[in-house]
C-alpha cells in the first residue's frame, strides 16, 4: 500500500455509538442489520456493547469526592 492509498479510519460520534447499542439491545434488529443501517462492522457493534455494559455501573457508583466536585459545581 502506498502513501496514497493509506485506509482513513472512521470515527464516529459518541451519540451515533449509543444510539446503535441501545438498538442493539432492544434485539429487534440483528446485528448484521444494524451495521448495514450505520456502516459499521459488526465487530464494532459488539465492542462498543461490551464497553457499554462494562461501564454502565459506573453512572451509579460514584466516589465520594466525585460527588463533592459535583456538588461544588452545583453549588
Amino acid at each position: 500500500m502506498t502513501n496514497d492509498q493509506k485506509r482513513i479510519r472512521k470515527s464516529f460520534d459518541d451519540a451515533i455509538k449509543v444510539k446503535v447499542v441501545l438498538e442493539a439491545l432492544k434485539e429487534t434488529q440483528t446485528i448484521t442489520e444494524l451495521s448495514s443501517k450505520y456502516a459499521v462492522h459488526p465487530n464494532q457493534i459488539f465492542n462498543w456493547n461490551k464497553q457499554f455494559l462494562e461501564r454502565s455501573v459506573d453512572v451509579f457508583s460514584w466516589s465520594g469526592q466525585e460527588k463533592q466536585e459535583i456538588d461544588n459545581i452545583l453549588a
